[in-house]
């Protein structure tokens, strides 16, 4: 499934411009109480000079104290997303593009008691469907390159013409991050409306990731070139987009 950004620039300037009255308030409020103690020779001015600074540096930490306050609820499940994330094993990291996290583990294939998914569905399987399943497993397990697919993620870009464009970013992954080494080039098919549907990428470094912005949902294809494999291994994946919130 597709990644979608939760919109947030006009309920943050909104929260700016709450910070910024409260700011005003706690200023006024500084002013009367100086007012009301200060005695003798001081002005307004020379007791303000000292408190100013210190209060403008203020503004920042109470606007993101209001943030914070406001999506409490968000905050702290997000937190707890990134705690069992690290609990079962994920990658934490912050480099320039922010923090980034590690994707989810992988199934084990063979689970121990409790790590049995159980969601509410009791109805038994016909076992001779769960040995052909297990057969066919057992011919892709000596395949590495049977555990390649594709990934995608999307995100608003802008109007065009009249219609909602979308940034979408394609990529190889694999459940051995290694096999992505093995790889040489891949070479995505994307629906006839693009001008130029065939395009080639050998950037391994980002997981031969292809960047490109579509209105529509259709169905991407590609094929991949591998070492010592005389044919392309085919891979589909259809690229679906959540509207974007008024």
């Amino acid at each position: 499934m597709a990644n979608h950004p939760v919109h947030l620039s006009g309920l943050c300037e909104r929260l700016a411009k709450l910070s910024t009255k409260l700011i005003r308030l706690i200023l006024l409020d500084c002013y009367l109480n100086i007012r009301r103690q200060v005695t003798g020779t001081l002005g307004y001015e020379d007791i303000m000079k000292d408190w100013i600074p210190f209060l403008q540096s203020l503004v920042w930490p109470a606007f993101f104290g209001i943030i914070i306050f406001a999506f409490k609820d968000w905050f702290k499940e997000v937190l707890n997303a990134i705690k069992r994330r690290i609990e079962e094993g994920g990658e934490l990291g912050v480099g320039p593009s922010g923090l980034t996290l590690g994707a989810a583990p992988r199934l084990p294939d063979d689970p121990t008691p409790e790590e049995i998914i159980d969601d509410g569905d009791t109805k038994s399987a016909d076992p001779a469907l769960l040995e052909r399943e297990k057969e066919i497993e057992r011919k892709k397990s000596t395949d590495p390159f049977e555990s390649l697919h594709l990934v995608h993620r999307t995100s608003f870009l802008r109007v065009k013409n009249g219609r909602d464009y979308y940034r979408i970013v394609v990529s190889l992954s694999a459940a051995e991050p290694d096999l992505l080494s093995q790889v040489g080039r891949v070479v995505y098919f994307l629906h006839r409306t693009f001008r130029n549907p065939v395009r080639e990428v050998q950037d391994a470094q980002n997981n031969f990731a292809l960047k490109t912005a579509a209105w529509g949902e259709f169905t991407i294809r590609a094929d991949v070139y591998a070492e010592n494999r005389a044919e392309p291994i085919r891979l589909s994946r259809y690229i679906d987009i959540l509207p974007r919130r008024a």
